[in-house]
């Protein structure tokens, strides 16, 4: 863990317990540190990383619980997330399967002072702080569609790709609705720019009348032109935005928006630059959210932001799935260090077609290895020039080489 995090997030997990939960039997994890500005997952394939991020989300968003994912839980499941505010508040929440024995609570938000209440009102939800996104984030509902269709800000993580709100459409009828309103249009304009900032080679998004275009690498382009890396991201935090922006109207500056997300499988599509770089991105976009993330890849956390929180995600047949956390200060490690730390356990991480450990290359970086070669040839060179010559001066005949 790094040593110092968010010194104002509103709202952060600060512990969970969840038993009977899909493939978790019992796991709990506590304390967690109050300005976390990211809470990293790992494990290999089938450990239940997925499985966790749900339990979280469905605890913390604490709907009225009359959807179908109630069939597809333990009976005696049971979770239970104690969150913390930046006024020192710790706020509980719960989900029973067993809807005679629910337990839910539920939290709102005062965006006057970013205060935090409680509520014990089943049908209380406090879904305008709790977003969830699955694996898949490709999907998103037609622009062609009469209106909107509603749906839970969860909805991506639990089902694994379920459509996301088209942010091309909206951010069409919010430029309808700005026009001769310059402070509107100025907003729109900080929206888009902000898109624009967390896709990692788009300078650019232009809005001309019906169509939305996206300057990629110096080329204007339409959305289903982009990169699957970019359309990703688009979709993610289009929805994101426009989530926030209907539950918290009243705020301005993208970077006064508070909540919680989880994300499934964050690098999903995205380039290893990118996949280091984007932690670091979206806490500067917005620094009073807390991110809840899933990864297989090393490079999110060489970007994690300081404080960010390293979690290990293990699964056995006895225990099921657990949770263990993990102090390990990324900052001073290179990625073949992270490997086969205990954040992803490789006992052995070279090729398994090398033939030589003598042809192994340990420098640091490729630059390095390649001006390695470079001296390498050089230096192979002059000896051969220098046999050469003292086999002139000798008058001994040189092999060729």
């Amino acid at each position: 863990m790094n040593d110092q995090g968010n010194s104002n997030l509103p709202l952060s997990l600060k512990e969970f317990e969840i038993t009977n939960f899909q493939c978790v039997q019992h796991t709990v994890i506590r304390d967690l540190p109050q300005n976390a500005p990211w809470i990293m997952m790992t494990g290999e394939n089938g450990d239940g990383k997925t499985s966790l991020l749900q339990a979280l989300a469905i605890a913390m968003y604490n709907t009225n619980w009359n959807f179908s994912w109630h069939e597809k839980t333990n009976s005696q499941s049971l979770v239970n997330v104690k969150i913390q505010t930046s006024l020192g508040r710790i706020l509980s929440c719960q989900f029973g399967a067993d809807r005679n024995n629910y337990g839910g609570r539920s939290l709102d938000i005062d965006n006057d002072n970013l205060d935090c209440l409680v509520s014990h009102d089943r049908d209380v939800s406090c879904s305008d702080q709790i977003f969830g996104y699955g694996a898949s984030r490709l999907s998103i509902q037609g622009e062609m569609s009469a209106e909107r269709k509603k749906t839970m800000q969860i909805d991506n993580l639990l089902n694994q790709g379920g459509p996301l709100y088209n942010v091309e459409r909206w951010l069409k009828d919010l430029e309808l609705d700005a026009r001769g309103d310059p402070v509107l249009q100025a907003r729109n304009r900080r929206r888009m720019d902000l898109l624009a900032a967390l896709m990692p080679n788009v300078d650019r998004i232009e809005l001309d009348g019906s169509k939305v275009s996206y300057l990629e690498k110096g080329v204007p382009v339409p959305a289903h032109h982009l990169s699957a890396g970019h359309k990703s991201i688009l979709a993610m935090i289009g929805d994101l935005l426009i989530r926030f922006a209907d539950g918290q109207p009243g705020v301005e500056d993208p970077k006064d928006y508070v909540g919680i997300v989880l994300i499934d499988e964050l690098e999903a599509h995205l380039h290893p630059k990118w996949q280091r770089q984007f932690p670091r991105k979206l806490s500067e976009v917005f620094p009073g959210v807390q991110f809840i993330a899933t990864t297989h890849s090393v490079l999110p956390f060489m970007g994690a932001p300081a404080g960010s929180v390293f979690l290990r995600v293990i699964r056995d047949a006895e225990h099921g799935t657990r949770v263990e956390r993990l102090d390990i200060d990324v900052t001073r490690l290179l990625p073949n260090a992270l490997l086969t730390s205990p954040l992803f356990d490789l006992d052995v991480i070279l090729n398994p077609s090398l033939e030589s450990m003598d042809l192994l290359e340990t420098e640091d970086s490729f630059a390095e290895i390649e001006r390695q070669r470079e001296q390498k040839r050089l230096l192979d060179r002059f000896a051969h020039e220098q046999a050469a010559l003292l086999a002139r001066l000798s008058g001994c005949p040189q092999d060729s080489p």
